[in-house]
């Protein structure tokens, strides 16, 4: 009985990680087919195998130290049903071809990993195996035979005290084992990978993920100490989590980063975002689960957990293999200086030039959700420019001083003396560009209009359907996304928080005013507009209560954009130079319904109904955005003040498919801006750029005065592809022109976010003369 709760736990464990292999690829259908070669296919034959042999071993081995054959004089120690259980679970699982891949394809990749092949090297006669690799294949053996001989008895351990009715150490670990592989799964399975690329998970992956959360599931046990009572909290957190990302990621394609958890702090936008049925259910199985434990935790498994000193141990245990992952982590980039760990090590790096450049979502997709959050917790915003140093910060300072002033040669504004505003326009991006959409008419033909008789055009989204905090951070500082490491999944959460000096268009003005119709903690944005010195952040919640935007007409949920272009109207002195960063909200998702007055129709190839109408209640409402802005405009004519708009979408909704974007895949990161000014437009022009450049073309579309900052972030839009900074940059080729001014902005970048700030807040070079 025991060897067959033993196997059958065996393939439970396998087929789940053979699941988690396949989780989030768009692709895969879980059918009979395979859980027929997955549940028992070829392992199955090695089960039986296995059983069979070691039931005859056992049967032999007791009657030796019975006596009852003529070999007891060897004196032979007796087998325990545990010592059997292991034998079996660590034979299995050692010899498993899941085992056998974790070993070898991190150091022996395919060739779409740039890794060099070095298992074996010509002579002229035959092929060797180098010593090199052989040694590194004995350690990586050795190393998960250890971790399997010290695994295995514990989960066999485990599994015995479960049946008995008793608690301990092993019970935690195993109860933690089983946790952890399932909430990897269903972590894996919220991702879809597949927009950019149908990829199986790294190699690796699920086991690092395994680890990390059953370190998570472990200290829990510790902390509470109660078996049942630390259970149902796992499973909460565990259940909860997995179900949030799913979510997130099903409505903005990006899972949850280590930043979104500040969101915690405002629960009523949080739940916002979720459907009420579900929120019901989830309180309800809370609940269900809370009377559980309730009474499981008096009638079985009753008592501490462990005493005081294997807590202690265990403690000790989760901080010393935390150690060597977090020192990893935190020297990503400079790898010589690295502990090296077998098959850790060589999993970190596995493919990351295939991975890394796609973004923080495709990476937790392809290297697990773990691994994400690890660069975000152990790793820095940015790798140190080889050249970085003092004398070569102040070679480009005085660089791009030069630059700064040829340029206000020709120059005769300064932006300071008029009011300028900033207006994202969320997941504002026309549709009629998509080759696969079908409209009636333009939904934004007065924006067209605008951009046609201003300076106007594409600008490139870091993100699809999510990322409009970058998109602020970007257009504020001028600091590319591209710059940043991949575990920077927020710029306002990862970056601005940490920055002695944050250099903003908004530096240049005196009276500052941020206007967001939602919860002002929101990514971060309360603590940023203050550190940026804005006195005033009108939001509906969490801000100065002289602040708080009240009776807000709204549009299906969301405040109009009509409503926040009143609100900006309100704020305007026509006696000031004022600065506005403004975010509008009335075309965030979902797009499940529309009450306004727009009548334009649209479809696409390929969609179902239901997501047809989500298709055209957004034209629906983006058009209706399209009337209000050209009013708004309108009334800043009116207006005896310079003011000038810059104004731009942050990325497209998330309603369309992958198949949507697969013949120009740069469509999905396509968004329109326009650059206005009430009295009279100087410059008509139609140009693409990137958030990042929008300083840059203001001060020139103003013919205003540059900072040697801002020199260095025209020189980039001038000279380098705005595509660079997408998602899909690494796919531009620069040439070496390009390449020395983006060596330039980074080590800049560098310089500000992650190194000696050798040029502070008083320096010269972020000042106009």
């Amino acid at each position: 009985m025991k060897l067959t709760i033993v196997s059958m736990l065996y393939l439970f464990f396998h087929f789940f990680i053979n699941l988690s292999n396949q989780a989030g690829i768009e692709t895969f259908e879980l059918n009979y087919q395979f859980v027929k070669a997955n549940m028992i296919g070829t392992n199955y034959g090695l089960l039986i195998l296995l059983v069979g042999f070691v039931t005859l071993l056992t049967y032999f081995w007791q009657r030796i130290t019975k006596k009852e054959l003529a070999l007891d004089r060897l004196a032979l120690p007796k087998l325990t049903d545990l010592h059997i259980m292991s034998a079996i679970l660590i034979s299995l699982a050692f010899l498993d071809n899941l085992t056998t891949k974790l070993i070898w394809d991190p150091d022996f990749g395919p060739s779409s990993s740039r890794w060099i092949y070095r298992l074996v090297y010509n002579t002229p006669n035959n092929l060797i195996l180098a010593r090199e690799d052989f040694t590194r294949l004995f350690v990586d053996q050795l190393f998960v035979f250890i971790i399997l001989l010290v695994a295995c008895p514990l989960i066999c351990r485990g599994l015995s005290l479960l049946i008995k009715n008793k608690t301990g150490f092993s019970l935690a670990f195993l109860s933690s084992f089983i946790l952890s592989v399932l909430t990897n799964y269903l972590i894996q399975d919220g991702i879809t990978s597949g927009r950019l690329a149908n990829t199986n998970i790294v190699t690796g992956a699920i086991a690092f993920q395994v680890l990390i959360l059953m370190l998570v599931a472990m200290l829990i046990y510790l902390l509470i100490n109660r078996f049942v009572i630390a259970t149902v909290v796992i499973v909460v957190l565990f259940g909860g989590f997995s179900f949030a990302n799913a979510q997130k990621y099903s409505q903005r394609e990006e899972p949850v980063y280590l930043s979104d958890v500040s969101w915690l702090k405002n629960p009523k936008t949080l739940f916002s975002f979720v459907d009420t049925k579900l929120l019901i259910l989830g309180l309800v199985a809370i609940i269900l689960l809370v009377v559980f434990a309730i009474f499981m935790s008096r009638k079985y498994y009753r008592g501490s957990l462990m005493g005081w000193k294997a807590r202690v141990g265990s403690l000790v245990g989760i901080v010393l293999i935390m150690l060597p992952i977090g020192q990893n982590f935190s020297q990503f980039s400079a790898t010589e200086k690295r502990v090296k760990v077998p098959i850790l090590t060589y999993y970190m790096d596995l493919y990351n030039s295939d991975i890394l450049w796609k973004g923080a979502s495709y990476t937790a997709g392809t290297k697990s959700l773990s691994f994400s959050w690890m660069r975000q917790i152990f790793g820095g915003e940015m790798d140190k420019p080889a050249q970085y140093n003092k004398t070569k910060v102040q070679e480009v300072a005085k660089k791009y001083e030069t630059l700064a002033a040829q340029i206000n040669q020709t120059r005769t504004e300064k932006i300071e003396d008029q009011t300028v505003i900033y207006i994202l326009s969320e997941s504002l991006s026309n549709p009629n560009r998509l080759p696969d959409v079908t409209v009636s008419e333009n939904p934004l033909p007065n924006i067209d209009a605008i951009k046609n008789s201003s300076t106007g055009g594409i600008m490139y989204s870091n993100g699809y359907g999510g990322g409009t905090a970058n998109m602020e951070a970007q257009s504020l500082t001028g600091l590319p996304m591209a710059n940043f490491n991949s575990n920077v999944a927020v710029i306002n959460a990862d970056v601005l928080p940490h920055m002695d000096f944050i250099p903003s268009i908004s530096n240049a003005f005196e009276n500052k005013i941020a206007i967001h119709a939602q919860d002002a903690s929101n990514y971060n944005r309360s603590l940023i507009y203050k550190k940026l010195g804005f006195q005033h952040f009108y939001a509906l919640s969490n801000t100065a209560k002289s602040d708080l935007l009240t009776n807000q007409a709204s549009l299906d949920g969301q405040v109009s954009d009509q409503q926040t272009y009143d609100d900006i109207l309100d704020q305007i002195n026509p006696k000031q130079s004022q600065f506005f960063s403004v975010m509008t909200m009335q075309n965030h998702m979902p797009y499940s319904a529309y009450s306004g007055d727009s009548t334009l129709t649209a479809s696409a190839d390929g969609f179902d109904a239901a997501r047809n109408n989500l298709l055209q209640n957004y034209t629906r409402k983006i058009n209706t955005t399209d009337k209000a802005t050209q009013e708004f405009l309108n009334q800043l004519e009116k207006i005896d003040k310079k003011i000038t708009v810059v104004f731009y979408g942050d990325h497209l909704p998330s309603i369309y498919t992958a198949a949507t974007f697969q013949k120009s895949p740069i469509t999905q990161y396509e968004t329109d801006y326009f650059i206005w000014t009430n009295q009279g437009n100087a410059s008509n022009s139609h140009e693409n750029i990137n958030s990042a450049e929008f300083t840059p073309k203001l001060l020139e579309t103003q013919n205003a005065k540059v900072s040697p900052y801002e020199a260095l972030l025209s020189q980039v839009m001038w000279n380098v592809p705005a595509e660079y900074n997408t998602p899909i940059g690494k796919t531009v080729k620069l040439d070496k022109s390009q390449e020395a001014i983006i060596d330039d902005l980074k080590i800049i970048q560098y310089d500000l976010t992650s190194g000696q700030q050798y040029l502070d807040a008083s320096s010269s070079f972020y000042k106009t003369k």
